[in-house]
């Protein structure tokens, strides 16, 4: 046999031995379909029935939506009426009673959703009690403003009116009086002034010099006071001596 038959023998053996591995594991691992198709028809019975279910809840899911959404214009102008009432006041403001109040639902069988378990009812725009702040009801937005613009009010090119606003006036006025006060009293060395305290000071170390200068001056004091009594003795002593000596010539004439 010739080199290249054996080597054709050869690679037909090698061939065989792969197609059988191939067989093999074509045989080892096929699949039933019979019992396939029969699982998937079980498995496609039973999603049926879940079908059917999903297709009931979401059918009643959508009735709710549809009964929700035809419920929630009746159920927004309620709120919106309360919102316009906590804004603007009733709209007869000499009504009694007041404007803010806590929510306040009630039933209503007309509006019920007997499907929710939490539902509070339809809100009751006028009832329930008065909200209160520091013992007095809550005005509503508007009056609140109002009360806000009577305390702050403080337009461009229009007297001031405000209460805060003229407190506001009041206190600057003071703060520059305080300002001038203080100028007056420390000084201020950019204008030479200055101040009251430099000048007590000054007046308080003009007054010690003074006193130096009294208690330098009295020793020459008493001496000059000692020397007029002398005088004044010398001058009466004289006056004497004089009247005598014009007595003693009247009587020699």
């Amino acid at each position: 046999m010739t080199g290249f038959g054996k080597t054709f023998v050869f690679l037909q053996f090698m061939l065989s031995i792969c197609l059988l591995g191939l067989g093999v594991g074509v045989y080892s691992n096929h699949i039933d379909w019979e019992a396939e198709i029969k699982g998937h028809a079980k498995r496609i019975s039973d999603l049926a029935g879940e079908r059917d279910r999903a297709e009931a809840r979401w059918n009643e899911a959508t009735a709710r939506l549809v009964r929700n959404e035809s419920e929630l214009p009746f159920r927004k102008k309620l709120f919106d009426q309360k919102l316009a009432l906590i804004a603007n006041g009733p709209p007869d403001k000499t009504a009694p009673g007041p404007a803010v109040t806590e929510l306040l639902y009630v039933k209503s069988p007309e509006h019920a959703l007997p499907y929710f378990t939490n539902d509070p009812g339809i809100l009751n725009v006028t009832g329930g009690k008065p909200v209160q702040n520091r013992g007095a009801d809550v005005q509503f937005y508007a009056k609140i403003q109002e009360d806000l613009e009577h305390y702050n009010a403080r337009k461009p090119d229009q007297p001031v009116t405000g209460l805060i606003p003229l407190e506001q006036d009041r206190i600057a006025k003071l703060q520059v009086d305080y300002a001038k006060l203080t100028e007056e009293i420390n000084g201020n060395q950019g204008i030479n002034l200055n101040g009251l305290r430099k000048d007590r000071e000054l007046q308080e170390i003009a007054k010690a010099k003074a006193l130096e200068e009294q208690e330098f001056l009295k020793p020459m004091l008493a001496n000059r006071y000692a020397e007029t009594v002398l005088l004044l003795k010398r001058q009466n002593s004289l006056l004497a001596r004089k009247a005598e000596l014009d007595k003693v010539g009247v009587a020699a004439k």
